[in-house]
Protein backbone atom coordinates (compact mmCIF):
# COMPACT_ATOMS: atom_id res chain seq x y z
CA UNK A 1 0.00 0.00 0.00
CA UNK A 2 3.00 2.32 0.93
CA UNK A 3 4.42 1.21 -2.90
CA UNK A 4 1.03 2.72 -3.74
CA UNK A 5 0.76 5.96 -2.22
CA UNK A 6 4.69 6.85 -3.64
CA UNK A 7 3.37 6.63 -7.63
CA UNK A 8 0.12 8.03 -7.15
CA UNK A 9 2.15 10.88 -5.26
CA UNK A 10 5.26 10.90 -7.91
CA UNK A 11 2.30 11.22 -10.73
CA UNK A 12 0.73 14.14 -9.21
CA UNK A 13 3.96 15.95 -9.13
CA UNK A 14 4.48 15.48 -13.08
CA UNK A 15 0.89 16.29 -13.43
CA UNK A 16 1.25 19.54 -11.51
CA UNK A 17 4.35 19.77 -13.08
CA UNK A 18 3.26 20.45 -16.59
CA UNK A 19 1.45 24.06 -15.49
CA UNK A 20 4.54 25.12 -13.39
CA UNK A 21 5.33 28.74 -13.87
CA UNK A 22 8.33 30.06 -16.45
CA UNK A 23 9.42 33.37 -17.09
CA UNK A 24 10.28 34.38 -20.38
CA UNK A 25 12.31 37.59 -20.76
CA UNK A 26 11.39 39.60 -24.69
CA UNK A 27 14.52 41.18 -26.26
CA UNK A 28 13.88 44.81 -25.95
CA UNK A 29 15.57 45.82 -29.23
CA UNK A 30 16.33 49.54 -29.98
CA UNK A 31 13.82 50.48 -32.68
CA UNK A 32 15.37 51.30 -36.35
CA UNK A 33 14.70 53.02 -39.00
CA UNK A 34 12.36 50.80 -41.97
CA UNK A 35 12.60 52.27 -45.45
CA UNK A 36 10.67 51.40 -47.98
CA UNK A 37 11.14 52.72 -51.94
CA UNK A 38 7.53 52.72 -52.93
CA UNK A 39 8.15 53.02 -56.67
CA UNK A 40 12.21 52.70 -57.49
CA UNK A 41 10.96 53.11 -61.43
CA UNK A 42 12.05 55.47 -64.46
CA UNK A 43 8.49 56.43 -64.20
CA UNK A 44 8.32 57.66 -61.33
CA UNK A 45 9.42 60.12 -59.10
CA UNK A 46 11.22 59.36 -55.89
CA UNK A 47 9.01 58.17 -53.05
CA UNK A 48 10.15 56.76 -50.15
CA UNK A 49 8.27 55.81 -46.71
CA UNK A 50 9.64 56.05 -43.15
CA UNK A 51 8.76 53.80 -39.90
CA UNK A 52 10.11 52.76 -36.98
CA UNK A 53 10.18 49.01 -36.01
CA UNK A 54 9.12 48.86 -32.17
CA UNK A 55 9.66 45.66 -29.83
CA UNK A 56 7.48 42.63 -29.63
CA UNK A 57 5.01 43.83 -27.30
CA UNK A 58 4.49 47.32 -28.59
CA UNK A 59 1.30 47.77 -28.67
CA UNK A 60 0.26 51.45 -30.49
CA UNK A 61 1.31 54.46 -31.62
CA UNK A 62 2.16 56.42 -34.98
CA UNK A 63 4.92 54.68 -36.86
CA UNK A 64 5.85 57.27 -39.27
CA UNK A 65 9.00 59.14 -39.00
CA UNK A 66 8.05 62.77 -40.78
CA UNK A 67 11.58 64.44 -39.18
CA UNK A 68 14.17 62.99 -41.20
CA UNK A 69 16.67 64.33 -43.62
CA UNK A 70 16.50 61.88 -46.87
CA UNK A 71 18.64 62.40 -49.85
CA UNK A 72 19.57 60.18 -52.69
CA UNK A 73 23.11 60.28 -53.74
CA UNK A 74 24.13 59.11 -57.33
CA UNK A 75 27.41 57.79 -58.65
CA UNK A 76 28.25 61.22 -59.74
CA UNK A 77 27.98 62.34 -56.16
CA UNK A 78 24.93 64.53 -57.17
CA UNK A 79 22.20 64.44 -54.36
CA UNK A 80 18.54 64.86 -54.67
CA UNK A 81 16.90 66.31 -51.32
CA UNK A 82 13.77 64.24 -50.51
CA UNK A 83 10.81 66.10 -48.63
CA UNK A 84 8.34 64.71 -46.48
CA UNK A 85 4.29 65.14 -47.57
CA UNK A 86 0.86 63.47 -46.31
CA UNK A 87 -0.65 60.93 -48.81
CA UNK A 88 -3.26 58.88 -47.44
CA UNK A 89 -2.90 59.74 -43.93
CA UNK A 90 0.85 58.55 -44.21
CA UNK A 91 4.03 60.15 -44.01
CA UNK A 92 6.54 59.88 -47.61
CA UNK A 93 9.30 61.73 -48.77
CA UNK A 94 9.10 62.73 -52.26
CA UNK A 95 10.77 64.68 -55.19
CA UNK A 96 10.22 65.63 -58.47
CA UNK A 97 13.21 63.50 -59.79
CA UNK A 98 13.10 61.15 -61.44
CA UNK A 99 15.76 57.76 -61.22
CA UNK A 100 17.50 56.64 -64.15
CA UNK A 101 17.84 53.12 -65.49
CA UNK A 102 21.38 51.24 -64.84
CA UNK A 103 22.13 54.09 -62.43
CA UNK A 104 23.81 53.49 -59.28
CA UNK A 105 21.63 55.15 -56.44
CA UNK A 106 22.51 55.38 -52.67
CA UNK A 107 19.53 56.58 -49.85
CA UNK A 108 21.19 58.29 -47.01
CA UNK A 109 18.36 58.77 -44.08
CA UNK A 110 19.46 60.50 -40.72
CA UNK A 111 16.62 60.73 -38.49
CA UNK A 112 16.72 61.71 -34.23
CA UNK A 113 17.07 59.14 -32.16
CA UNK A 114 17.95 56.54 -35.03
CA UNK A 115 21.46 55.43 -36.31
CA UNK A 116 21.95 56.74 -39.49
CA UNK A 117 20.37 54.68 -42.24
CA UNK A 118 21.35 53.55 -45.99
CA UNK A 119 20.98 51.34 -48.99
CA UNK A 120 22.57 51.67 -52.22
CA UNK A 121 20.55 50.00 -55.61
CA UNK A 122 19.70 50.32 -59.12
CA UNK A 123 17.13 50.10 -61.72
CA UNK A 124 17.85 47.29 -64.36
CA UNK A 125 17.21 48.02 -68.27
CA UNK A 126 13.67 46.48 -69.17
CA UNK A 127 13.30 43.48 -70.67
CA UNK A 128 10.88 43.87 -73.86
CA UNK A 129 7.96 41.35 -74.14
CA UNK A 130 8.61 40.24 -77.86
CA UNK A 131 5.28 38.32 -78.58
CA UNK A 132 2.40 36.63 -76.95
CA UNK A 133 1.00 33.26 -78.52
CA UNK A 134 -2.63 32.32 -77.21
CA UNK A 135 -3.99 28.97 -77.53
CA UNK A 136 -7.42 29.74 -78.61
CA UNK A 137 -8.96 26.54 -79.14
CA UNK A 138 -11.48 26.29 -76.41
CA UNK A 139 -12.35 30.15 -76.69
CA UNK A 140 -13.50 29.40 -80.57
CA UNK A 141 -15.10 26.12 -79.70
CA UNK A 142 -16.84 27.69 -76.86
CA UNK A 143 -18.08 30.95 -78.91
CA UNK A 144 -19.20 28.76 -81.53
CA UNK A 145 -21.03 26.69 -79.06
CA UNK A 146 -23.14 29.62 -77.72
CA UNK A 147 -23.43 31.53 -81.05
CA UNK A 148 -25.32 28.22 -82.11
CA UNK A 149 -26.80 27.52 -79.02
CA UNK A 150 -27.34 30.37 -76.60
CA UNK A 151 -28.11 28.63 -73.79
CA UNK A 152 -24.88 26.86 -73.57
CA UNK A 153 -22.81 26.20 -70.50
CA UNK A 154 -19.60 27.69 -71.13
CA UNK A 155 -17.03 26.49 -68.42
CA UNK A 156 -15.82 30.14 -67.52
CA UNK A 157 -13.23 27.79 -65.19
CA UNK A 158 -11.45 26.68 -67.90
CA UNK A 159 -7.72 28.62 -68.30
CA UNK A 160 -6.31 30.08 -71.59
CA UNK A 161 -2.67 28.56 -72.27
CA UNK A 162 -0.43 32.03 -73.20
CA UNK A 163 3.44 32.08 -73.87
CA UNK A 164 5.21 35.50 -73.22
CA UNK A 165 7.90 35.43 -75.40
CA UNK A 166 11.29 37.89 -74.49
CA UNK A 167 15.07 38.13 -75.27
CA UNK A 168 17.01 37.45 -71.86
CA UNK A 169 20.42 39.69 -72.11
CA UNK A 170 23.21 37.17 -72.02
CA UNK A 171 26.37 37.05 -69.18
CA UNK A 172 24.22 38.68 -66.42
CA UNK A 173 21.74 37.69 -64.14
CA UNK A 174 18.43 38.81 -64.59
CA UNK A 175 15.21 38.56 -62.49
CA UNK A 176 11.22 38.82 -63.50
CA UNK A 177 7.81 39.15 -61.85
CA UNK A 178 4.82 38.63 -64.43
CA UNK A 179 1.17 39.90 -63.51
CA UNK A 180 -2.10 40.46 -65.12
CA UNK A 181 -4.02 43.60 -65.18
CA UNK A 182 -7.45 44.58 -66.45
CA UNK A 183 -8.17 48.14 -67.79
CA UNK A 184 -11.40 49.80 -66.41
CA UNK A 185 -12.94 52.76 -65.78
CA UNK A 186 -14.35 54.44 -62.46
CA UNK A 187 -16.42 57.29 -62.31
CA UNK A 188 -17.02 60.00 -59.60
CA UNK A 189 -18.38 63.61 -59.18
CA UNK A 190 -15.81 65.96 -57.72
CA UNK A 191 -16.06 69.01 -55.64
CA UNK A 192 -17.64 71.03 -58.54
CA UNK A 193 -20.04 68.73 -59.38
CA UNK A 194 -18.18 67.46 -62.34
CA UNK A 195 -18.59 63.53 -63.08
CA UNK A 196 -14.69 63.01 -63.48
CA UNK A 197 -13.81 59.76 -65.54
CA UNK A 198 -10.88 58.09 -64.07
CA UNK A 199 -9.03 54.99 -65.87
CA UNK A 200 -7.57 51.67 -63.13
CA UNK A 201 -6.20 49.11 -63.63
CA UNK A 202 -7.45 45.68 -61.52
CA UNK A 203 -4.73 42.75 -60.77
CA UNK A 204 -5.89 39.47 -61.55
CA UNK A 205 -4.60 36.24 -60.61
CA UNK A 206 -2.75 34.11 -63.22
CA UNK A 207 -3.07 30.60 -63.00
CA UNK A 208 -0.20 27.69 -62.60
CA UNK A 209 -0.43 25.52 -65.46
CA UNK A 210 -0.33 22.63 -63.33
CA UNK A 211 -2.37 23.14 -60.53
CA UNK A 212 -4.63 25.67 -61.78
CA UNK A 213 -3.96 27.79 -58.45
CA UNK A 214 -3.35 31.19 -58.37
CA UNK A 215 0.27 31.90 -58.28
CA UNK A 216 2.46 35.03 -58.69
CA UNK A 217 5.17 34.63 -61.21
CA UNK A 218 8.38 35.11 -59.77
CA UNK A 219 11.54 33.66 -61.55
CA UNK A 220 15.47 34.05 -62.27
CA UNK A 221 17.38 33.24 -65.95
CA UNK A 222 19.81 30.43 -64.52
CA UNK A 223 18.17 27.91 -67.10
CA UNK A 224 17.34 30.44 -70.28
CA UNK A 225 20.21 33.00 -69.89
CA UNK A 226 21.05 34.47 -72.87
CA UNK A 227 18.13 32.95 -74.77
CA UNK A 228 14.60 33.82 -76.35
CA UNK A 229 12.06 32.68 -73.37
CA UNK A 230 8.30 31.36 -73.62
CA UNK A 231 7.31 31.83 -70.12
CA UNK A 232 4.23 29.90 -70.09
CA UNK A 233 0.86 31.46 -68.00
CA UNK A 234 -2.67 30.45 -67.37
CA UNK A 235 -4.94 33.31 -68.04
CA UNK A 236 -8.82 32.92 -67.00
CA UNK A 237 -11.12 32.62 -69.71
CA UNK A 238 -13.87 34.69 -69.03
CA UNK A 239 -11.67 38.11 -68.89
CA UNK A 240 -11.48 37.15 -72.93
CA UNK A 241 -15.24 36.23 -73.01
CA UNK A 242 -17.38 38.20 -70.90
CA UNK A 243 -17.27 42.23 -72.24
CA UNK A 244 -14.24 43.61 -70.02
CA UNK A 245 -11.61 46.24 -71.08
CA UNK A 246 -8.38 45.35 -72.27
CA UNK A 247 -5.92 42.94 -71.07
CA UNK A 248 -2.14 44.27 -69.91
CA UNK A 249 0.25 41.48 -69.27
CA UNK A 250 3.35 42.94 -67.10
CA UNK A 251 6.87 41.63 -67.27
CA UNK A 252 8.84 43.51 -64.50
CA UNK A 253 12.39 42.90 -64.30
CA UNK A 254 13.78 43.01 -61.31
CA UNK A 255 17.03 43.94 -59.11
CA UNK A 256 19.09 41.39 -56.97
CA UNK A 257 17.54 42.89 -54.04
CA UNK A 258 14.07 43.06 -55.01
CA UNK A 259 13.62 39.97 -56.26
CA UNK A 260 15.50 37.84 -53.23
CA UNK A 261 13.03 40.66 -51.07
CA UNK A 262 10.28 39.47 -53.31
CA UNK A 263 11.08 35.90 -52.78
CA UNK A 264 11.36 35.86 -49.02
CA UNK A 265 7.87 37.52 -49.08
CA UNK A 266 6.90 34.80 -51.46
CA UNK A 267 7.47 32.30 -49.22
CA UNK A 268 6.82 33.69 -45.44
CA UNK A 269 2.84 33.87 -47.33
CA UNK A 270 3.27 30.50 -48.29
CA UNK A 271 4.09 29.02 -44.93
CA UNK A 272 2.14 31.46 -42.65
CA UNK A 273 -0.47 29.31 -42.27
CA UNK A 274 1.48 25.58 -41.57
CA UNK A 275 2.63 25.61 -37.86
CA UNK A 276 5.79 23.20 -38.92
CA UNK A 277 7.38 25.59 -41.54
CA UNK A 278 10.49 27.00 -40.61
CA UNK A 279 10.27 31.01 -39.72
CA UNK A 280 11.05 32.94 -42.99
CA UNK A 281 13.25 35.79 -42.23
CA UNK A 282 12.57 38.77 -45.06
CA UNK A 283 15.40 39.98 -47.10
CA UNK A 284 16.53 43.56 -45.90
CA UNK A 285 19.02 45.05 -47.98
CA UNK A 286 19.12 48.50 -45.98
CA UNK A 287 22.47 49.27 -43.58
CA UNK A 288 21.60 50.06 -39.80
CA UNK A 289 17.97 49.71 -40.68
CA UNK A 290 14.77 47.03 -42.02
CA UNK A 291 13.68 47.18 -45.28
CA UNK A 292 14.02 47.71 -48.80
CA UNK A 293 15.57 50.01 -51.29
CA UNK A 294 15.92 47.99 -54.56
CA UNK A 295 14.48 49.04 -58.06
CA UNK A 296 12.64 48.08 -60.99
CA UNK A 297 11.46 48.84 -64.91
CA UNK A 298 8.28 46.98 -66.81
CA UNK A 299 7.79 46.22 -69.92
CA UNK A 300 3.88 46.10 -71.14
CA UNK A 301 1.70 44.33 -73.76
CA UNK A 302 -1.65 45.33 -74.38
CA UNK A 303 -3.55 41.46 -74.98
CA UNK A 304 -6.63 42.27 -77.19
CA UNK A 305 -9.26 39.88 -77.50
CA UNK A 306 -7.92 36.82 -80.24
CA UNK A 307 -9.93 36.72 -83.26
CA UNK A 308 -11.70 33.20 -83.83
CA UNK A 309 -9.40 32.48 -86.50
CA UNK A 310 -5.85 33.85 -84.15
CA UNK A 311 -3.95 31.73 -82.61
CA UNK A 312 -0.62 34.14 -82.31
CA UNK A 313 -0.96 37.79 -81.20
CA UNK A 314 2.21 39.94 -82.65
Amino acid sequence: MKNHSIIILFASGLLWGCYSDAVVELPDNKPLVAINSINFQPDSTWLVELTKSVSFYYSSGNLYISNANVKIVDEQGSITQLSPITLENRTVYKSDQRPLKNKLYTIKVEAPGFPTTSATSKIPEPVQITKIEIDSTFFIEQKQAVTQNPDHNVDFSKPMQCKIFFNDPANEANYYDVRLYIEGETQYTNDSGETVTKTNFIEYPLVDPATYQAVSLLTNDTKFNGLQYGLQINIPFYLFFTPVGNLHIVLTSLSSDRYKYMQSVKLQNTNKHDPFAQPVIIHNNIENGLGIFAGFSKSVWVLQKPAEETVSVN
